[in-house]
């Protein structure tokens, strides 16, 4: 629970010097698409300002309050999950209530609110009032992965860290540092994993990654052809798939589309890790014509329409749709919004 196992070089920093200088906020907003690991910097944290024998570095990890930390049991650490959609006002009050203790064992107590951009308003309204009047014993930290979806008065009350997606050289050694991955394959999954370390061991973990990859560059390879069957047939493979694997294709059948532009470009030989290479020989053929920026627009708005609830059929027959015309060269410019 060392400090610098915070994988983001900006939070490690900013983090560790508040921590070992004594200059620790009351409140934290951290910031970040899921899985660049706010939870994890938040307990590395904690664990520092509740060691008993911390050091540069952070928290000894050998201690009794390291290992409760570790355990998820200490006394003084309070982790709060919404509970259905969206933080209540009754999660909240008990939350505040538990900030009126002192603590038990350690130096502080530290509360953490997950997914805290979920809070109702009449919630958000309750814990601005501690907010602006913080206990003098307690830390407590907002993990949030839409910042935006909370009121700024509450953001303007904490100190934002904001976690941001890996570049593929930091995310490529952290895998290799962490024993996930080796060689050229963990370069190969730093790229598809969009800089996000959960995503990462999500694909090394994945039981069917390499049916469900072969599935998609199949798929690509078909429809790139203009095969309308083969479309259709493809359609329903990927609405049939549960929520992680249809995102997980998304992101496979974007990378794969923007490699075989790179082929056509004459830019993918000998850039690309082995299986994206002989990935994107095999489709350039088909997307000879295809633009970069019609690919990224085209799944962008495929995975706007799943946020928004749309039917995952509905979502990939019009992803499908979009990609024949960025193929055909002949996207829509007559300027009609889209859903």
């Amino acid at each position: 629970m060392r400090l610098d196992g915070i994988k983001q070089p900006l939070a490690r920093s900013v983090l560790t010097r508040a921590v070992t200088g004594g200059r620790v906020a009351h409140a934290y907003l951290f910031a970040g698409d899921p899985g660049l690991g706010q939870d994890d910097a938040a307990r590395r944290v904690i664990a520092a300002l509740l060691c008993a024998e911390p050091d540069a570095g952070g928290a000894c990890g050998r201690c009794g309050p390291c290992r409760k930390v570790a355990a998820g049991n200490h006394p003084d650490v309070v982790w709060v999950e919404p509970e259905g959609a969206s933080f209540k006002t009754s999660q909240i009050a008990q939350v505040i209530r538990e900030l009126r203790y002192r603590p038990v064992e350690g130096r502080v107590r530290c509360v953490v609110l997950a997914a805290a951009d979920t809070m109702t308003i009449e919630a958000a309204n309750r814990l601005l009032k501690t907010l602006e009047d913080p206990p003098s014993e307690a830390v407590i930290f907002l993990l949030a992965t839409d910042e935006g979806r909370l009121p700024e008065t509450i953001r303007s009350r904490c100190q934002r860290v904001n976690f941001r997606p890996l570049g593929i050289d930091e995310l490529e050694k952290a895998l290799v540092d962490d024993g996930v991955a080796g060689g050229e394959r963990a370069r190969w999954v730093a790229r598809l994993a969009r800089g996000n370390p959960a995503r990462a061991r999500f694909l090394v973990e994945h039981e069917s990654f390499a049916t469900l990859y072969d599935t998609v560059h199949e798929d690509l390879e078909q429809v790139g052809r203009g095969d309308f069957l083969a479309a259709l047939a493809a359609a329903e493979r990927w609405a049939a798939l549960d929520a992680a694997d249809l995102a997980l294709a998304l992101d496979l059948a974007e990378r794969a589309l923007i490699d075989a532009w790179m082929e056509n470009q004459g830019l993918g030989s000998g850039r690309l890790p082995g299986p994206s290479a002989a990935a994107a020989v095999r489709l350039a053929p088909a997307w000879r014509g295809v633009e970069p920026e019609m690919v990224l627009v085209a799944f962008a708005r495929a995975r706007r329409r799943l946020e928004a609830r749309v039917g995952a059929q509905a979502t990939v027959d019009a992803l499908f749709l979009e990609l024949q015309e960025a193929r055909a060269g002949s996207p829509a410019r007559d300027g009609k919004n889209r859903s």
